[in-house]
């Protein structure tokens, strides 16, 4: 095989219980999902993608009525029997080939032209995967778990994985769960990599669906974090890259995990963090998000400082509160005036 060469798109449209008629190369096809013969049937079609990978969409039909779900999956090439991308590119006329998984076959029958292609498929069950889920405790699925599966690529050996994570409570419909919300077993391994052990698939489902991103735990657990499965989901919520965390650790900082989520909901950045300290404030997190709630800008604090003042945070809070502008402290000082902090703010009080 070529590894230049794009790989292909293919798009299963799957319909329970009812009759759909779909246009392939410019003839109308039906298709129907047969749950008593133990088989699915759709269509499907091709396009290229990439080098490495097939995409396949598939969507149901809920009530007959509407379509209600739609995915894109990566397919690996060598799981592609029949027909090879050199093929497709140059076919032109009736193809035949299989999509090959643990969970099942996928049976496609169709037409190519220009490197494009579409069709009819049938799924057919694997009695060795059922066997499988079987031997390791689990339920044997039905024909639409089963279908659900394979097109999402679920393995045994995804399943020995997360045995072996103890993800406890698991089921065939917890399998399909953790599928269709993309938590791999890689996810699962990084996750225990950083330290945090999931107990249930509703952990692991919370986790993805949060945007808890396994770099973000191994960067944590590098910087000497080990937050709780809660402190994770919160500061991916509330924005805490890890990226912003390694900038304030190396402004001096040590924060906690709700520090971390206190400092992004006030808007202080690592620049100012840092900034702060290079005017000479050690700072805890709670002046740091005062003093940001309160507008106080790095120039005005460096301003001051040109002009001989270090306030207190709370001092900067009370200028900035009673509108004490640089141009005022520097009118002032062009007249022979250097009042303390408390005269400043009395004297824009009365209206100097």
């Amino acid at each position: 095989m070529n590894a230049s060469r794009p790989a292909l798109a293919i798009v299963g449209l799957l319909v329970a219980g009812s009759l759909s008629l779909v246009a392939v190369a410019g003839r109308p096809l039906a298709a129907l999902a047969d749950q008593g013969s133990g088989s699915y049937e759709g269509t499907w079609r091709m396009s290229g993608v990439n080098a490495t990978t097939v995409d396949l969409e598939l969507s149901y039909r809920n009530g007959g009525s509407s379509w209600d779900e739609g995915r894109t999956v990566a397919f690996a090439q060598s799981g592609i029997r029949g027909v090879s991308l050199d093929q497709i590119e140059r076919a032109t006329g009736d193809e035949h080939f299989t999509v090959a998984r643990d969970a099942g076959t996928f049976d496609c029958r169709g037409y190519f032209a220009d490197g494009k292609g579409s069709g009819l498929f049938t799924f057919s069950p694997s009695a060795a995967f059922a066997d499988g889920l079987a031997a390791r405790g689990l339920d044997r699925p039905d024909v639409d778990q089963q279908f659900r599966l394979a097109f999402s690529n679920v393995t045994l050996a995804y399943v020995d994985a997360l045995k072996a994570a103890d993800i406890g409570g698991l089921s065939v419909d917890g399998l399909v769960r953790l599928s269709d919300h993309d938590v791999t077993p890689g996810y699962v391994t990084a996750l225990k990599a950083g330290g945090v052990r999931p107990a249930s698939i509703d952990d692991l489902v919370r986790l993805r669906d949060h945007d808890v991103e396994a770099a973000f735990v191994t960067g944590l657990a590098a910087d000497g974090y080990h937050p709780t499965i809660d402190q994770l989901v919160r500061m991916r919520d509330h924005d805490v890259q890890i990226d912003f965390v390694n900038e304030v650790r190396q402004s001096g900082y040590s924060p906690t995990p709700d520090d971390l989520v206190q400092l992004r909901d006030h808007d202080v950045d690592a620049a100012f963090v840092s900034g702060m300290r290079k005017y000479g404030y050690r700072l805890d997190v709670d002046d740091l998000v005062k003093l940001r709630d309160h507008d106080v800008q790095l120039d005005y604090v460096g301003g001051l400082k040109k002009y001989g003042y270090t306030p207190t945070a709370n001092d900067l809070v009370r200028l900035r509160d009673h509108d004490v502008s640089l141009d005022f402290v520097a009118r002032l000082q062009a007249h022979g005036y250097h009042p303390s902090v408390d005269d400043l703010i009395r004297l824009r009080d009365d209206g100097v």
